[in-house]
């Protein structure tokens, strides 16, 4: 199974430009609101026409402007998960599993049937979607969704509506369930630890174009572009001026040679790269401690490093590190509305780009 996806939308404020290859395997597009993943999954669903491209799944042409091929989402085959589960509210669940079947009456019962075992709820057919709780009602908008037998499935943020204690049970429902299907998936979520704990592969969405696309290892280690890094949250991300002899960071007040950078975008400095104290081969970046933040699993020390209402540098002490919790470090948190200096090695500064990679299969 695989998605060949080539595809321009325009609107008239925004406009999709999105270039995407999967296999049998599980993608995440991981955006911000407005940022074109959902209009994404409604085009491969069938549901929002582009304006131009190609939609191909599983070598089946779906989508081609240049032929004139535009497949109804009745005919596509897609399998597609609304936020809500959009079960009809007056019918019955066994009613909402084969009402887009196409057999016999006697040949879709059956079905259904078994899609009720196999989605542990025999016994529910009869009742209708108030009456079910938040997890059977995910499981039979999961039967629904498999009774067209799929070729491919698209969720659309699935869990966004639901408190945290139900998306937990729910997600290791659903993820055990799309480890078993043959086809390719593609979830729409904004949550980045949603879309490492269910995919195989990323791809960053913003402006509505990818970004970057990669194994959710790749993405996660070493993002390569400024949306994609901050989509997955770090934090410390400045525009980085080309000079006549050197490269400028104005946010940071700090000057850069030239030698250590190949071109003028953004540089990024992860939140627990730094040192204390001065190590070879390093920058030096000096600032007033403004804040710590007790965080569950880290402290967060802001250091405000210049008078630009973006320049605060944000420095993170995990818990589980038994040396960030030496006498040298309790120290530090002593410091707090005084200047203190903190070292990156030059190693450890990397660079980014604000454009998105070319390469993106």
């Amino acid at each position: 199974m695989s998605i060949d996806l080539n595809i321009q939308k325009s609107f008239k404020d925004f406009t999709l430009n999105c270039q995407l290859k999967a296999g049998n395997e599980i993608i995440g597009l991981l955006g911000s609101s407005g940022s074109g993943k959902s209009l994404t999954l409604k085009s491969i669903a069938g549901i929002v026409m582009p304006d131009q491209g190609h939609i191909i799944v599983d070598q089946r042409v779906l989508y081609d402007s240049t032929k004139n091929i535009k497949i109804p989402a009745r005919d596509r085959k897609m399998g597609y998960l609304f936020q809500n589960y959009a079960l009809f509210p007056r019918m019955t669940i066994m009613e909402n599993i084969t009402t887009c079947l196409k057999g016999t009456k006697q040949e879709n019962i059956k079905w259904a049937k078994e899609l009720l075992g196999e989605f542990q709820l025999e016994g529910l057919g009869d009742k209708y979607p108030h009456q079910l709780s938040g997890g059977q009602q995910q499981r039979a908008a999961m039967a629904r969704m498999m009774s067209i037998r799929p070729k491919s499935i698209l969720l659309d943020e699935p869990f966004s509506a639901l408190d945290t204690n139900l998306k937990w049970k729910l997600e290791n429902s659903l993820g055990t369930f799309l480890r078993s299907f043959s086809g390719t998936t593609v979830l729409v979520t904004h949550n980045k630890d949603e879309a490492y704990r269910l995919c195989d592969k990323i791809a960053v969405i913003s402006n509505g174009t990818i970004q970057e696309f990669g194994t959710k290892e790749e993405i996660f280690q070493n993002p390569k572009t400024a949306p994609a890094a901050a989509m997955l949250g770090y934090k410390n991300i400045a525009p980085l001026e080309e000079k006549k002899d050197h490269m400028e960071v104005k946010r940071w007040k700090i000057t850069l040679p030239k030698h250590h950078f190949k071109h003028a975008d953004d540089i990024f400095l992860w939140e627990r790269d730094f040192y204390l104290h001065e190590v070879p081969d390093s920058l030096k970046i000096t600032g007033k401690l403004l804040n710590i933040i007790h965080d569950r699993d880290v402290d967060i020390f802001l250091l405000q490093v210049s008078d630009d209402e973006q320049g605060l540098l944000t420095l993170e002490f995990p818990h589980e590190i038994p040396s960030k919790s030496d006498p040298k470090i309790l120290k530090f948190k002593e410091q707090c509305g005084k200047n203190i200096d903190v070292y990156y090695k030059w190693k450890d500064i990397r660079q980014l780009v604000d454009r998105p990679l070319k390469k993106i299969v």
